[in-house]
């Protein structure tokens, strides 16, 4: 079987309970998170920015395998 492409729908409710429950590195909380066309926008509370809260873009890059790869932005 080959599949050519496929595509899902999640929630901003869903996608917001899986980020919570994710490790983010020792420093880095989730405040928040936006859904952009193509894109989730995470706003960070990074300890090496003094706390202050940052976005940074999270934009699908490809698959490997069962991975789902994304790409980043620094933080805007």
């Amino acid at each position: 079987m080959h599949i050519q492409k496929i595509s899902a729908t999640v929630s901003k409710e869903a996608l917001s309970r899986l980020l919570q429950g994710a490790r983010f590195p020792d420093g880095v909380t989730l405040v928040d998170l936006s859904l952009a066309d193509g894109a989730v926008l995470l706003v960070l509370r990074i300890a090496s920015y003094f706390g202050i809260p940052v976005r940074v873009k999270l934009e699908f890059d490809s698959v490997q395998g069962s991975r789902v790869v994304f790409k980043a932005t620094p933080p805007i």
